[in-house]
């Protein structure tokens, strides 16, 4: 247990340093970068997420399961299997994703270069390191991981600071980003030659491969799908309305993207394992819990929201001094998709212990179809907005179906009371805000915090009996 836990707050303490240095690098990349560089920027990552979601189609979990159940004599061909399928499927969506820049007409002149890096980079270096980091995983070495991406992040942040003080272009910083990926991969291939000594290839093995993708698929698939809805309006927006609209939606998709790794990503790191095992012991308590859940996490995530959404001006105009009422009615829409994004997490978890992945595949699909619709829809009526909008309708879809598809465990413990509960703590707070708007911002969040957290409290939307009845259901089992 103290391996396992020692292991889990290395990852967690990495992925937050992670947070922090990309989050400074964002900020410096917007103060140093044109608008239009720096919208090319952003577009550059919304076209690899997309690109990384269907490399991976879930088999990143799917490996560190395999490779967890393998004999040691058995570890090596296994392992060289499936890194010859992530490697095969990076190659082909790297190939499919630069065919669809190149007829869209995208990137013009040098940015085909920056391209190809950024694809190099964020997208086909990410096949042999995932791999890797799922034997890491599977065998104990989460330590190593942290270690690994730790050195990733702060490499990437001292030598994009160290080129942009120098005046580099985009160009000069995606080639040094790949030669430093290039190293980092150096780095975990030597990790994985600790682990098998006796080395490791590439097996073409299309039967394993087939079989692997058949279990993979449906989660990963949903998963892409949904990474499509986030951020095909950046690609979108950039290619057919404005490069500095992209760079709006950039810059709010790094705010959200920051609030829900503090927000979610703890919250998602240790709820699977009690929902599984409730699973197993009682229905009436994975109800109670899911259904509370659901009200607990809109408690968290809305005062977060509806703040963004009434200081984001302010907010933007410190991190870009002089654009915040430019940027602010685009980061004012997209903030909406936090709360949908983080309940469609949840309801994707109670799902997968359910056994019904294939829901959730149905919906994040209806969604896809749903984002290309509006996107077509709103954007040449309201642009930059529009895209954004299109966004939050998408994962609107997939909230709402897997919560219909979820109703039998979710309905009988969400109460009325609760709604409105919450809806009198958020005007009390957005009450105060508004009031205080001579203050600096920092101590309007505060007065609106120290309110919110008043009347939530004060109204009893968390009793004593959910502290017990909580602490008694996440009590692990003693063996």
């Amino acid at each position: 247990m103290r391996v396992f836990l020692s292991g889990l707050l290395s990852l967690v303490a990495g992925n937050f340093l992670a947070l922090i240095l990309n989050f400074i690098f964002a900020i410096i990349l917007l103060q140093r970068l044109s608008a239009a560089d720096y919208g090319l920027q952003s577009t550059l990552v919304a076209f690899s997420a997309i690109a990384i979601s269907f490399s991976d189609l879930g088999l990143f979990d799917f490996s560190m399961r395999e490779l967890a159940r393998q004999p040691r004599d058995a570890l090596r061909e296994t392992f060289s299997s499936l890194l010859t399928l992530r490697l095969l499927l990076a190659c082909v969506v790297c190939l499919v994703a630069f065919a669809i820049a190149l007829l869209a007409n995208s990137f013009r002149g040098p940015q085909v270069v920056i391209l190809l890096l950024a694809l190099f980079t964020l997208v086909l270096s990410f096949a042999p390191t995932a791999m890797i980091e799922a034997l890491l995983g599977a065998t104990g070495r989460t330590q190593r991981i942290a270690l690994l991406q730790g050195i990733y992040s702060v490499g990437t942040v001292i030598a994009g600071v160290a080129l942009l003080a120098a005046g580099a272009d985009l160009t000069t910083l995606y080639l040094a980003f790949a030669v430093l990926s290039a190293v980092v991969i150096v780095l975990y291939l030597m990790e994985a030659r600790r682990i098998l000594p006796e080395g490791f290839g590439l097996r073409w093995q299309p039967r394993a491969w087939s079989a692997a993708l058949r279990q993979a698929l449906p989660g990963g698939l949903g998963s892409a799908c949904l990474t499509f809805c986030l951020r095909f309006s950046t690609y979108l927006v950039y290619t057919f309305v404005s490069q500095e609209g992209a760079g709006y939606i950039g810059l709010s998709n790094q705010l959200y993207q920051a609030m829900i790794v503090l927000i979610w990503s703890p919250f998602a790191i240790s709820i699977l394992p009690v929902l599984s095992r409730l699973h197993t012991q009682s229905e009436a308590r994975l109800q109670w819990l899911s259904g509370r859940s659901v009200t607990w996490l809109l408690a968290a995530v809305l005062p977060v929201t509806v703040g963004g959404v009434l200081l984001a001006p302010e907010l933007l105009d410190v991190l870009k001094p002089g654009s915040g009422r430019i940027i602010a009615p685009t980061m004012q829409i997209l903030l909406w998709v936090l709360p949908l994004d983080i309940l469609q997490g949840f309801l994707y978890r109670i799902l997968l212990v359910l056994g019904w992945q294939r829901a959730y595949l149905q919906s994040a699909v209806t969604a896809l179809v749903v984002n290309i619709a509006l996107c077509l829809t709103l954007i040449p009526a309201f642009g930059v907005q529009g895209a954004v909008a299109a966004t939050v309708g998408s994962v609107a879809v997939v909230v709402a179906l897997c919560t219909w598809r979820l109703r039998r465990w979710l309905f009988p413990n969400l109460r009325r009371a609760d709604a409105a509960r919450l809806l009198i703590a958020l005007g009390g707070m957005s009450f105060a805000v508004l009031a205080a708007r001579e203050w600096w911002f920092g101590w309007r969040i505060a007065l609106g915090g120290a309110v919110y957290l008043a009347l939530l409290f004060g109204s009893r939307l968390f009793t004593r009996a959910d502290w017990r009845e909580s602490r008694v259901l996440v009590q692990p089992e003693r063996v």
